[in-house]
């Protein structure tokens, strides 16, 4: 049998949520050591494609804890083959948790991406380097070289939306983060671009936040959406390549 763990918080906090139940209906259990409590449940088999099921179980776990607590959310797929492992990870990283707790306290993720249209920045075959013949190697480079120059002047337009959109919540989060991604449109065959924005809003502020993006929403054309408040995914973990760190507001 194996753990599952879902999230790690300060063991000062000893309200329970009303939530018994985790992936596989198995019981979710605390686990406390050094003055932090993790929250895991057993699992059978590791499972590396989970379904929706599966993940929304999950989710649910970890947002009944956020609910009442600052917690640090694992992502699904943090198991272990002991309880003794997941107190080992307690007792060695003890000191870097508490003070991301410190940085999360009482605070939650909102979620705002823009769709930016028209911004073809995506690879328009899959061929390689390797499938074509010497005499094309010369046009594919050229044709990459163009697509990067064209992606490096969309994230230099991009940069001063981003500016406005922090402008547009200035007091409202302690941290945020951004990333773009292709997005393609299922009526249309343009490549569109996809702004995500992530922000670290206290949960006193999420009021003010909202209101905030009804008025950034209705004075720009640009298609926003909204979405929280989650647990805080993006602020606990190492940014993959292609996200960015915003400084702090």
């Amino acid at each position: 049998m194996n753990y599952l763990l879902y999230c790690i918080f300060s063991s000062t906090d000893h309200q329970v949520p009303e939530m018994a139940l985790g992936v596989g209906g198995q019981p979710v259990f605390l686990i406390a050591e050094n003055g932090l409590s993790a929250a895991a449940s057993q699992i059978p088999q590791p499972d590396l494609n989970p379904g929706i099921t599966e993940i929304k179980a999950y989710g649910k776990v970890v947002e009944a804890y956020n609910s009442k607590r600052t917690v640090i959310p694992m992502r699904y797929g943090c198991w272990f083959k002991e309880k003794s492992d997941i107190i080992r990870l307690l007792e060695e990283r003890h000191r870097e948790y508490e003070i991301l707790i410190e940085k999360l306290i009482d605070s939650v993720e909102m979620g705002v991406r823009i769709i930016i249209p028209g911004a073809d920045c995506e690879s328009s075959g899959t061929e390689t380097l390797q499938s074509l013949p010497p005499a094309a190697w010369r046009a594919y480079l050229e044709a990459r070289k163009s697509h990067y120059a064209e992606r490096e002047r969309f994230a230099g337009e991009n940069s001063a939306l981003i500016e406005r959109c922090r402008a547009a919540f200035s007091g409202l989060f302690t941290q945020s983060k951004w990333e773009i991604s292709p997005f393609r449109d299922s009526f249309s065959a343009i490549n569109n671009q996809l702004l995500s924005l992530y922000f670290l809003v206290p949960k006193r502020s999420l009021e003010s936040f909202r209101q905030a993006f009804r008025l950034m929403r209705n004075q720009d054309s640009a298609w926003f959406l909204l979405s929280g408040p989650w647990p805080p995914y993006n602020f606990v973990i190492p940014d993959p390549k292609g996200s960015h760190d915003i400084l702090k507001n």
